[in-house]
């Protein structure tokens, strides 16, 4: 099992079990879609390759998504969603997303495949990202967003994807209701605060400060984010 060090005599281990008792959801199954645009299936289709078989490497291959977060990759190919280009995504999207059937006892991530780079300037492009979020967000779909530019370079697969996975699968996980690592110390009855402050090179202003709480489980029981919104999410113990 992966191993960080965290001090002198803590280190941080990676926890590859779904823990739903730290959250209210009664979901009983996962369901994963792809939102893509219309030019980006070899991108997508690499992806799902990744998640699903694992990334086939002779040096640094990367298990399949399976096998490293316990959490099966079950795609529902009537949640894809494609846009034909940039500027018509945010409406697609929120057609699909109204006319989608949704099972209450599913929770549901659409893996977003992003095709505006990242150092792209024109703020309406950019802002595509938030503005799909913000749609799935309403109707309680989690999301993953990976740009293409990560996936595909100069009309072929990046080879140093694998480098991308950890993170995204982690990530997933904990969107999931899962709990991607903690402290490897025993559990007790105790909380463990973090903040953290940094200057938004996009708004030209700096954050006061967010914060987060949890326990010594990795169970969230609050985020709070100071000047820009305060959201305050607290869970049963």
């Amino acid at each position: 099992m992966p191993v960080a060090k965290r001090g002198k005599n803590q280190k941080r281990i990676l926890n590859t079990k779904v823990l739903t008792n730290c959250h209210k959801s009664q979901a009983t199954s996962n369901s994963f879609s792809f939102t893509r645009q219309s030019d980006k299936a070899s991108a997508v289709t690499e992806l799902f390759k990744y998640l699903n078989s694992g990334y086939k490497d002779d040096r640094f291959p990367f298990p399949k998504m399976q096998d490293y977060i316990k959490v099966p990759f079950e795609l529902d190919i009537t949640k894809n969603i494609e846009f034909d280009s940039v500027e018509n995504a945010v409406a697609t999207v929120r057609n699909a997303i109204k006319n989608a059937e949704w099972q209450p006892d599913t929770r549901y991530l659409a893996l977003f495949v992003n095709p505006v780079p990242k150092l792209e300037k024109d703020e309406e492009r950019k802002n595509i990202y938030y503005k799909i979020k913000e749609i799935l967000l309403y109707e309680d779909v989690l999301s993953q967003v990976i740009k293409s530019e990560h996936l595909y370079k100069n009309g072929k697969p990046n080879s140093y994807f694998n480098t991308f996975l950890p993170h995204i699968e982690i990530a997933m996980l904990a969107k999931l209701g899962g709990v991607p690592w903690r402290l490897n110390r025993p559990t007790n009855n105790e909380l463990i605060v973090g903040v953290g402050a940094f200057y938004s090179v996009t708004r030209k202003t700096r954050f006061v400060g967010s914060a987060f709480v949890s326990t010594t489980k990795g169970c969230l029981k609050a985020l709070i984010v100071s000047k820009v919104m305060i959201q305050l999410v607290w869970l049963d113990p």
